[in-house]
Order: C-alpha cells, then sequence, then structure tokens
C-alpha cells in the first residue's frame, strides 16, 4: 500500500481512539504501532478510505506546541462561529485537546495567522462602532442592506463621522435618555413608542412632542 505522508501519526491515533470510544469492538495496543500499521488499521475498520488517504492534509505535530496555544486554535474556531469556548474543552488535558483538534479538523495558526485574524476583528469592530456612533448621534445610517462584508465600503460612500468623539459618552446619554422617557410617559398614562434603532435625534423628537 503506498501510505501518504500528508496523514500524521497523531491523526490516526485520534481517529482509532475515538472509534474505541464510540464502538463496542476496540482496537487494542495502537500506541506504539507505527504509522503505516495505523493506516492499515484505520482503512480495515472503515476509519479512512483510500480516498481518504491521498487528501491533502496539513501535518502539525501538536505535541510540541504549548497547550495554552492550542486553545487559542480552539477558542479561534468557535470565535468564527460567533460562539464561546465551551468549558468542559478549556479544560482538557492536552492529549485529549489534541485529539478534539484533528476530528474537528481544528487547525493550528501560527503567530503570524493569529496577528492577522486580531488586526482583522479589531476592524471589524472598529467598523460596526463607527456605524452604531452615527445611529446614535445623528441617525443618518440605513442599515437594511448592510453586511460585515461592506462596511468599510459603506462608511466611505456615507461619508461617516469616523472620529467618534465621546462615544461612550453619546451611547449612556441616549439611553438615559429614552429610560427617562419611558419612565415618564408610564407616570403620565401616554403612550409609549418604541424605537428600533435608538438615536439623539429621534429621542429628542419625542421629548419635543411631549412638551418636556
Amino acid at each position: 500500500m503506498n501510505v501518504n505522508e500528508n496523514i500524521s501519526k497523531v491523526e490516526l491515533l485520534a481517529l482509532i481512539k475515538q472509534y474505541n470510544r464510540n464502538g463496542v469492538d476496540k482496537i487494542m495496543n495502537v500506541d506504539r504501532l507505527k504509522k503505516e500499521e495505523l493506516m492499515k488499521l484505520c482503512l480495515k475498520y472503515s476509519l479512512i478510505t483510500s480516498d481518504d488517504s491521498n487528501k491533502d492534509i496539513s501535518e502539525n505535530d501538536l505535541k510540541n506546541i504549548p497547550i495554552i496555544r492550542l486553545l487559542q486554535d480552539v477558542e479561534l474556531f468557535f470565535l468564527h462561529q460567533s460562539k464561546k469556548l465551551p468549558r468542559e474543552v478549556s479544560k482538557m488535558k492536552k492529549r485529549d485537546l489534541i485529539d478534539y483538534m484533528i476530528l474537528n479538523k481544528i487547525p493550528h495558526n501560527t503567530t503570524q495567522d493569529l496577528e492577522k485574524e486580531y488586526n482583522a476583528h479589531q476592524r471589524t469592530m472598529r467598523n460596526k462602532n463607527i456605524i452604531m456612533y452615527n445611529i446614535i448621534r445623528y441617525d443618518n445610517v440605513d442599515v437594511e442592506n448592510l453586511s460585515e462584508k461592506n462596511m468599510e465600503d459603506f462608511i466611505e460612500e456615507n461619508n461617516l463621522d469616523t472620529d467618534m468623539l465621546h462615544f461612550d459618552a453619546y451611547t449612556v446619554f441616549v439611553r438615559d435618555l429614552y429610560q427617562a422617557y419611558h419612565n415618564f410617559c408610564e407616570t403620565t398614562q401616554k403612550n409609549v413608542v418604541n424605537d428600533k434603532m435608538r438615536s439623539l435625534p429621534k429621542i429628542l423628537k419625542k421629548l419635543n412632542e411631549l412638551g418636556v
């Protein structure tokens, strides 16, 4: 059998261990087997197919990577899905964590990869804050066709204010004004009109209509 070198021994062991956890029959004494022997076992028990053995799978020797770095890889994997790192995964021992990464096809990220992801995340968060700031302060944003992919173009095309001067202060101010508006309406038994997107111009218009 022509064994493809792109499938790592770690990956083969992880497949067998997963099979042992889920199956009735156990594949015993595999830790000291050579890679070629593990490959034959995986093919025998249909854990991989001949086509799988020829796939171009990136090989990383995860055993030599500090567990804190592996946890960062898994955390980033969940971040891409807008999920938090599960507590049970964060408590895994290194060997179990490696198995988990391989079985779930979680790649290892280099320092450069992490830096690139961090910078992209920072840009996304800044763009979201710019749009939110303009909504709160000016009420000048139509978000119907807005997506994360075109936020930068949207900001530039609509000439939005990117300085975000006193962003936090405006956020708190608008929140408090809306709360005061709701409290006043409830106390005086006036109708409360809720806004889907809260902004300073909208709440000032409501207050003016109330004559306060």
